[in-house]
């Protein structure tokens, strides 16, 4: 949930997740890095 909209805030690291994918991003000054998994529930 958001609360507030703070135009100078910069994005630190998003993730994204849905039923069997999962996104994670990481910007830096010099690269961005990008992952993307596989979700795999386990069942107990």
């Amino acid at each position: 949930m958001v609360r507030d909209l703070d135009p100078t805030n910069d994005l630190t690291f998003l993730r994204i997740r849905a039923d069997t994918t999962e996104i994670m991003v990481a910007p830096g000054d010099d690269y961005t890095l990008i992952v993307v998994q596989n979700v795999v529930l386990i069942e107990s």
